[in-house]
Order: C-alpha cells, then sequence, then structure tokens
C-alpha cells in the first residue's frame, strides 16, 4: 500500500511539472531580479564585453550577439554594484538560449562560485526583491558547508 500512495504522489508531481511547464510559467529554484549592468566574457580564446540583464543567485542572463550553443562553458566577470563593488568570477554554463525584441539572451548557469562572490550575489538579489541596500540584506543561509548547495532563508522564515 505504501509503494502505491508513493508512486501516486511521484506521478501528481510530475503531472504538476508538466502542466506549470507547459502553460508557460517557468520553474525556478532561485528568484531572479532585472537588472543591467557590465560583464566580461570569455569563450572561445575571445574576451568580450556583455551587459548582465537579470540575476539569481545561481546564475544570470547576458545580452549577446555571437553564435552560441547550449551546454558551452563562458569564464565570466562582473562586478556588482553597491555590494562594495564585489569582483564576482565564475564559469558560466549556457542553460538556455532566447531571442527578445532587443538581440539574443543567454542564460547562465554559475559554476566555480567561490563563497564571497555567492554571498554578494544573493544579498544583491535579496536586497534587490526587498527594496533594501545590498549592505543591509541580512546573510542568512541554510545548507550545510558546501554552499554550492545553500538556498536562501528569507529573514520572516528564519524566526521558525
Amino acid at each position: 500500500m505504501a509503494v502505491s500512495i508513493l508512486e501516486t504522489a511521484a506521478a501528481e508531481a510530475a503531472a504538476s511539472i508538466r502542466d506549470r511547464a507547459s502553460s508557460g510559467r517557468e520553474l525556478r529554484v532561485a528568484p531572479r531580479v532585472s537588472c543591467r549592468f557590465r560583464a566580461s566574457i570569455q569563450v572561445r580564446d575571445v574576451a568580450r564585453q556583455t551587459s548582465v540583464v537579470d540575476l539569481s543567485a545561481t546564475g544570470c542572463a547576458v545580452s549577446w550577439s555571437g553564435d552560441v550553443e547550449l551546454g558551452e562553458v563562458f569564464d565570466l566577470s562582473f562586478q556588482l554594484p553597491d555590494v562594495d563593488q564585489t569582483d564576482v568570477a565564475c564559469v558560466g554554463l549556457v542553460r538556455s538560449v532566447r531571442g527578445t525584441e532587443a538581440g539574443r539572451v543567454v542564460g547562465l548557469e554559475f559554476h566555480n562560485l567561490p563563497s564571497p562572490g555567492r554571498r554578494a550575489v544573493a544579498a544583491f538579489v535579496r536586497a534587490s526583491l526587498s527594496g533594501a541596500a545590498p549592505s543591509e540584506a541580512r546573510r542568512h543561509w541554510s545548507g550545510g558547508p558546501d554552499l554550492g548547495a545553500a538556498q536562501l532563508v528569507p529573514a520572516e522564515e528564519k524566526q521558525r
């Protein structure tokens, strides 16, 4: 009996995910914010300047005019505005490519992002969502010592 309940729950969860995906609603792990600031990308031994157009704790979207393939890896660096001018440098894995009226936008997933950069990005996103200055954002994390798997905990949930 327990197995059939688990199978039913799994089937219902899969159906829910399919329904949300087919409705055009994005399935995201981390909230993202619209922004615009300069970034440097190196791909195929060529350095290029671009703009970050949205940002989350797990990745970003950049404007792009060149050729790109899903799964391609970029070296990415940028400086967050209003967060003590923190330099962020990591590898970005191309997860999506979409066209917009303004041109092409490439979605990058962060990899090998050091802890200070991860905390700065999370503080920037959290502050942007709450309307507070990034330097005033509280730095609460859940998860073990592997910050690559950590998740943000909003301040109101920390009290539980």
